[in-house]
Protein backbone atom coordinates (compact mmCIF):
# COMPACT_ATOMS: atom_id res chain seq x y z
CA UNK A 1 0.00 0.00 0.00
CA UNK A 2 2.96 2.58 1.21
CA UNK A 3 4.17 1.45 -2.58
CA UNK A 4 0.85 3.09 -4.35
CA UNK A 5 0.97 5.87 -2.80
CA UNK A 6 4.31 6.70 -3.90
CA UNK A 7 3.24 6.92 -7.06
CA UNK A 8 0.73 9.47 -8.88
CA UNK A 9 -0.87 8.86 -12.31
CA UNK A 10 -0.63 11.49 -14.20
CA UNK A 11 -2.35 10.44 -17.60
CA UNK A 12 -3.85 7.49 -19.05
CA UNK A 13 -4.57 7.02 -23.11
CA UNK A 14 -7.21 4.19 -23.18
CA UNK A 15 -7.04 2.19 -26.30
CA UNK A 16 -10.57 -0.31 -26.50
CA UNK A 17 -10.91 -3.02 -28.74
CA UNK A 18 -11.19 -6.69 -28.22
CA UNK A 19 -9.46 -6.06 -25.60
CA UNK A 20 -8.27 -3.14 -23.41
CA UNK A 21 -4.80 -1.47 -23.90
CA UNK A 22 -3.82 1.08 -21.43
CA UNK A 23 -0.88 3.65 -21.59
CA UNK A 24 -0.03 5.79 -18.23
CA UNK A 25 2.46 8.67 -17.38
CA UNK A 26 3.29 7.53 -13.63
CA UNK A 27 5.09 9.95 -11.43
CA UNK A 28 7.47 8.34 -8.75
CA UNK A 29 7.02 10.75 -5.80
CA UNK A 30 9.66 9.52 -3.64
CA UNK A 31 12.86 8.23 -5.73
CA UNK A 32 15.36 6.42 -3.26
CA UNK A 33 18.34 6.39 -5.74
CA UNK A 34 19.49 9.64 -7.45
CA UNK A 35 19.69 7.78 -11.01
CA UNK A 36 15.81 6.74 -10.60
CA UNK A 37 13.52 8.68 -13.22
CA UNK A 38 10.99 10.41 -11.52
CA UNK A 39 8.79 9.77 -14.45
CA UNK A 40 8.03 6.09 -16.04
CA UNK A 41 4.73 4.15 -17.46
CA UNK A 42 2.51 1.64 -17.07
CA UNK A 43 1.77 -0.26 -20.16
CA UNK A 44 -1.24 -2.33 -19.42
CA UNK A 45 -3.70 -4.79 -21.76
CA UNK A 46 -6.80 -6.02 -20.03
CA UNK A 47 -8.81 -8.92 -20.90
CA UNK A 48 -12.14 -7.88 -22.97
CA UNK A 49 -15.39 -9.81 -21.92
CA UNK A 50 -19.38 -10.23 -23.36
CA UNK A 51 -22.06 -9.11 -21.05
CA UNK A 52 -25.54 -10.53 -20.66
CA UNK A 53 -26.75 -7.83 -22.79
CA UNK A 54 -24.38 -8.87 -25.53
CA UNK A 55 -22.10 -5.71 -24.95
CA UNK A 56 -18.67 -6.00 -24.11
CA UNK A 57 -16.56 -4.73 -20.98
CA UNK A 58 -13.36 -5.82 -19.32
CA UNK A 59 -12.23 -7.69 -16.85
CA UNK A 60 -9.98 -5.34 -14.72
CA UNK A 61 -9.09 -8.47 -12.76
CA UNK A 62 -7.66 -10.28 -15.45
CA UNK A 63 -5.34 -8.06 -16.90
CA UNK A 64 -1.06 -7.62 -17.46
CA UNK A 65 0.20 -4.89 -16.46
CA UNK A 66 4.13 -3.65 -16.93
CA UNK A 67 5.97 -1.25 -15.50
CA UNK A 68 8.31 0.36 -18.50
CA UNK A 69 10.63 3.01 -18.88
CA UNK A 70 9.13 5.69 -21.17
CA UNK A 71 12.49 4.96 -23.62
CA UNK A 72 10.72 1.45 -23.98
CA UNK A 73 7.14 3.42 -24.67
CA UNK A 74 9.18 5.39 -27.45
CA UNK A 75 10.89 2.47 -29.19
CA UNK A 76 7.27 0.40 -29.16
CA UNK A 77 5.85 3.55 -31.27
CA UNK A 78 8.88 3.33 -33.24
CA UNK A 79 8.04 -0.36 -33.73
CA UNK A 80 4.45 -0.40 -34.63
CA UNK A 81 4.87 2.07 -37.74
CA UNK A 82 7.60 -0.18 -39.17
CA UNK A 83 5.56 -3.22 -38.80
CA UNK A 84 2.68 -1.09 -40.00
CA UNK A 85 4.64 -0.19 -43.17
CA UNK A 86 5.64 -3.57 -44.03
CA UNK A 87 9.02 -2.80 -42.53
CA UNK A 88 9.56 -5.89 -40.25
CA UNK A 89 11.92 -7.66 -41.05
CA UNK A 90 14.15 -4.96 -41.61
CA UNK A 91 13.32 -3.73 -38.24
CA UNK A 92 13.52 -6.95 -37.19
CA UNK A 93 11.74 -8.68 -33.88
CA UNK A 94 10.40 -6.29 -31.10
CA UNK A 95 9.77 -7.24 -27.93
CA UNK A 96 9.59 -5.79 -24.15
CA UNK A 97 10.18 -8.43 -21.39
CA UNK A 98 9.89 -7.38 -17.35
CA UNK A 99 9.95 -9.39 -13.96
CA UNK A 100 7.62 -8.07 -11.82
CA UNK A 101 9.33 -10.22 -8.74
CA UNK A 102 12.42 -7.76 -9.44
CA UNK A 103 9.84 -4.44 -9.86
CA UNK A 104 8.03 -2.77 -6.61
CA UNK A 105 5.51 -1.29 -8.87
CA UNK A 106 4.42 -4.37 -11.08
CA UNK A 107 1.35 -6.13 -10.38
CA UNK A 108 1.73 -10.05 -10.62
CA UNK A 109 4.67 -12.16 -9.92
CA UNK A 110 6.66 -13.37 -12.77
CA UNK A 111 7.89 -12.53 -16.15
CA UNK A 112 5.80 -10.42 -18.54
CA UNK A 113 6.53 -10.03 -22.12
CA UNK A 114 4.63 -7.58 -24.92
CA UNK A 115 5.62 -8.79 -28.56
CA UNK A 116 4.78 -7.10 -32.01
CA UNK A 117 3.83 -9.45 -34.71
CA UNK A 118 2.23 -8.67 -38.33
CA UNK A 119 -0.23 -10.68 -39.76
CA UNK A 120 -3.78 -11.03 -42.09
CA UNK A 121 -7.35 -10.29 -40.68
CA UNK A 122 -9.04 -14.08 -40.86
CA UNK A 123 -12.30 -12.17 -41.99
CA UNK A 124 -10.91 -9.22 -44.15
CA UNK A 125 -7.51 -10.54 -45.58
CA UNK A 126 -6.62 -6.93 -44.74
CA UNK A 127 -3.05 -6.79 -43.11
CA UNK A 128 -3.02 -5.90 -39.09
CA UNK A 129 -0.52 -5.56 -36.26
CA UNK A 130 -1.04 -7.57 -33.52
CA UNK A 131 0.24 -6.74 -29.46
CA UNK A 132 0.66 -10.08 -27.51
CA UNK A 133 1.05 -9.59 -23.85
CA UNK A 134 1.35 -12.84 -21.78
CA UNK A 135 2.82 -13.83 -18.40
CA UNK A 136 4.68 -16.96 -17.09
CA UNK A 137 2.19 -18.19 -14.51
CA UNK A 138 -0.80 -18.09 -17.63
CA UNK A 139 -0.47 -19.58 -21.22
CA UNK A 140 -3.12 -17.54 -22.44
CA UNK A 141 -2.56 -13.91 -23.99
CA UNK A 142 -3.95 -10.91 -24.72
CA UNK A 143 -4.45 -9.81 -27.90
CA UNK A 144 -4.80 -6.30 -29.10
CA UNK A 145 -5.04 -6.51 -33.06
CA UNK A 146 -4.77 -3.07 -34.85
CA UNK A 147 -5.80 -2.01 -38.29
CA UNK A 148 -2.75 -0.37 -40.47
CA UNK A 149 -4.47 3.00 -39.61
CA UNK A 150 -4.88 2.36 -36.48
CA UNK A 151 -1.52 1.29 -35.91
CA UNK A 152 -0.03 4.45 -37.29
CA UNK A 153 -2.13 5.92 -34.81
CA UNK A 154 -0.81 4.25 -32.01
CA UNK A 155 2.63 4.48 -33.30
CA UNK A 156 1.85 8.35 -33.16
CA UNK A 157 0.71 8.64 -29.83
CA UNK A 158 3.23 6.17 -28.22
CA UNK A 159 5.67 8.51 -29.48
CA UNK A 160 4.02 11.47 -27.71
CA UNK A 161 3.51 10.31 -24.48
CA UNK A 162 6.90 9.30 -24.54
CA UNK A 163 8.32 12.69 -25.15
CA UNK A 164 5.73 14.26 -23.04
CA UNK A 165 7.52 11.78 -20.21
CA UNK A 166 10.74 13.39 -21.24
CA UNK A 167 9.97 17.16 -20.80
CA UNK A 168 7.93 16.40 -17.36
CA UNK A 169 11.18 14.46 -16.22
CA UNK A 170 13.23 16.84 -17.27
CA UNK A 171 11.25 19.52 -15.70
CA UNK A 172 11.44 17.71 -12.72
CA UNK A 173 14.77 17.27 -12.33
CA UNK A 174 16.03 20.56 -12.92
CA UNK A 175 13.85 22.06 -10.72
CA UNK A 176 15.21 20.09 -7.88
CA UNK A 177 18.95 20.66 -8.56
CA UNK A 178 18.34 24.09 -8.79
CA UNK A 179 16.29 24.16 -5.30
CA UNK A 180 19.24 22.39 -4.05
CA UNK A 181 22.04 24.47 -5.58
CA UNK A 182 20.59 27.73 -5.08
CA UNK A 183 22.15 29.23 -1.73
CA UNK A 184 19.94 32.17 0.23
CA UNK A 185 22.35 35.57 0.17
CA UNK A 186 22.61 37.09 3.51
CA UNK A 187 21.93 40.52 4.20
CA UNK A 188 24.40 42.46 5.66
CA UNK A 189 24.10 46.20 6.15
CA UNK A 190 26.73 48.22 4.77
CA UNK A 191 27.75 51.97 5.34
CA UNK A 192 26.45 54.14 3.11
CA UNK A 193 28.86 55.84 0.71
CA UNK A 194 29.27 59.32 1.57
CA UNK A 195 28.04 60.88 -1.35
CA UNK A 196 24.60 59.48 -0.85
CA UNK A 197 24.59 60.49 2.62
CA UNK A 198 22.28 63.71 3.41
CA UNK A 199 24.78 67.23 4.12
CA UNK A 200 24.94 68.13 7.66
CA UNK A 201 25.50 71.93 7.41
CA UNK A 202 22.56 74.18 7.41
CA UNK A 203 22.00 77.50 6.22
CA UNK A 204 20.34 80.15 7.82
CA UNK A 205 17.95 82.45 6.28
CA UNK A 206 20.09 85.39 7.93
CA UNK A 207 23.07 84.90 4.99
CA UNK A 208 20.14 84.67 2.58
CA UNK A 209 19.40 88.63 3.15
CA UNK A 210 22.47 89.16 2.95
CA UNK A 211 23.41 88.44 0.15
CA UNK A 212 21.04 89.97 -1.30
CA UNK A 213 21.47 93.40 -0.18
CA UNK A 214 25.05 93.70 -0.76
CA UNK A 215 26.39 97.03 -2.15
CA UNK A 216 27.16 97.61 -5.97
CA UNK A 217 30.61 96.90 -4.94
CA UNK A 218 30.52 93.59 -4.17
CA UNK A 219 28.22 92.80 -7.29
CA UNK A 220 30.78 93.72 -10.31
CA UNK A 221 28.50 92.00 -12.90
CA UNK A 222 25.62 94.16 -12.49
CA UNK A 223 27.62 97.54 -12.09
CA UNK A 224 29.68 96.64 -15.51
CA UNK A 225 26.07 96.31 -17.22
CA UNK A 226 24.42 99.25 -15.78
CA UNK A 227 28.08 101.39 -16.67
CA UNK A 228 27.60 99.74 -20.25
CA UNK A 229 23.65 100.89 -20.63
CA UNK A 230 24.37 104.59 -19.89
CA UNK A 231 27.50 104.54 -22.14
CA UNK A 232 25.19 103.29 -24.89
CA UNK A 233 22.09 105.95 -24.46
CA UNK A 234 24.99 108.96 -24.58
CA UNK A 235 26.37 107.77 -27.69
CA UNK A 236 23.16 107.12 -29.50
CA UNK A 237 20.47 108.93 -28.60
CA UNK A 238 17.56 107.93 -30.29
Amino acid sequence: MQQQQNLQVLFTYNKPGVNLLQISIVRQLNAELQFQRKIFCFLCAIQGVATQGGNRTFDYHNRINMKVEYDKILALGKAIRAYALGAENSFGPFSIYVDSSKSQFGSGSGAKSMRLQRGIDNKTNAPIVALFFKTQTSPNAIVMPLTIPEALALSDICQWIAMKCVDLDFELTSTDNFQTRVVKPKTVDQPQPAWQQQPTTSFSTNNVSNFSSQPDSARPVEKVVNNFSKMFEENFPF
